[in-house]
C-alpha cells in the first residue's frame, strides 16, 4: 500500500468530524441568544421600575398616549 491510500481514510474522517462540529454552531449561536433574551425580558420590569421612580413618569402600562385627546370613561 501507499501512503495516499493510508491517509484517505484518515482526511475523510476529520473531514466528517469538522462538518459535525460545524453543524453545532448555529444551535450555540440560538441558544445564546435565547439566554440573552430571557434576562433581558427578566431585567425590563426592575429597568422600567427605576427609570419611573428617578424621572418620575407614570409607567408605561398606564401611561396614555399623546395624541389621545379624549377624556377617559368613567367607571362603572
Amino acid at each position: 500500500m501507499t501512503e495516499q491510500t493510508l491517509t484517505e481514510p484518515v482526511e475523510a474522517e476529520r473531514t466528517a468530524v469538522d462538518a459535525t462540529r460545524r453543524s453545532w454552531v448555529p444551535m450555540i449561536g440560538l441558544f445564546l441568544a435565547q439566554v440573552l433574551m430571557s434576562f433581558n425580558v427578566a431585567a425590563l420590569p426592575i429597568s422600567l421600575g427605576g427609570m419611573v421612580k428617578d424621572f418620575g413618569v407614570p409607567r408605561p402600562s398606564r401611561a396614555r398616549p399623546s395624541w389621545s385627546t379624549a377624556s377617559p370613561s368613567p367607571r362603572s
